[in-house]
Formats: C-alpha cells, structure tokens, sequence
C-alpha cells in the first residue's frame, strides 16, 4: 500500500458505522474500519444507504445492480 501511495493513489471507502451494519459485532467493524486507517486507507460512513461501485481516476469502472 505504501508504495501505491508514494505513486500518488488514495484509497477510500464509503461504508456504514460500525454500529449500523445490522450484523455481526459492532467492534469486529470499528477495529476492521481502525485497520483501514492504519494503512491509509481513507474511510468515509454513512448511516442509511451505501452502494458497491469502483471508481479509478474519477471513472465508475463497477457498479453492483442489486
């Protein structure tokens, strides 16, 4: 990931809070989002509605139809 980041990419993901995922532990989710963070991974939450798409160089590359 560092050498991705020396190159100039960023990383972020748009996700619920830990307390909104509506399953499994709330501390599993916050320690996941914590490691994320770690690695440079800029992190974003929402509370009501998330969608799964990919973005490259400001171009929606993948979107999820559910």
């Amino acid at each position: 990931m560092k050498e991705n980041q020396a190159l100039g990419i960023e990383v972020s993901i748009v996700t619920w809070g830990p307390d909104d995922y509506g399953f499994g532990d709330a501390a599993f989710w916050m320690q996941s989002h914590e490691d994320m963070r770690q690695v440079g991974v800029f992190i974003k939450t929402v509370e009501d509605f998330c969608e799964n798409f990919t973005v490259i160089d400001q171009e929606i590359i993948w979107h999820l139809n559910n």
